[in-house]
């Protein structure tokens, strides 16, 4: 008996851990934008989301196409 109870104790558990954790992903999704451009300063970029975008984004440039670079932002949906 006293391994069945432990049983069941350690199913509800890992039940609501796990229940736990998918709540707080949820609440991490991330929002994009881009800002085109065909050269990207990373600190230009950041300075630009933080001003344009959200206060709490980070900027990073990436490729857009051959030779062209575009400014991304990123920051919590939910800030």
């Amino acid at each position: 008996m006293a391994i069945f109870s432990f049983n069941v104790v350690f199913i509800l558990l890992v039940v609501n851990l796990s229940a736990a954790m998918v709540a707080e992903t949820n609440a991490q999704e991330m929002c994009h934008q881009t800002i085109p451009g065909d050269t990207c300063n990373a600190v230009e970029c950041l300075d630009v989301c933080v001003a344009a975008v959200d206060p709490t984004s980070h900027g990073n440039c990436i490729q857009s196409s051959p030779h062209h670079y575009s400014c991304l932002c990123t920051w919590e949906c939910s800030a």
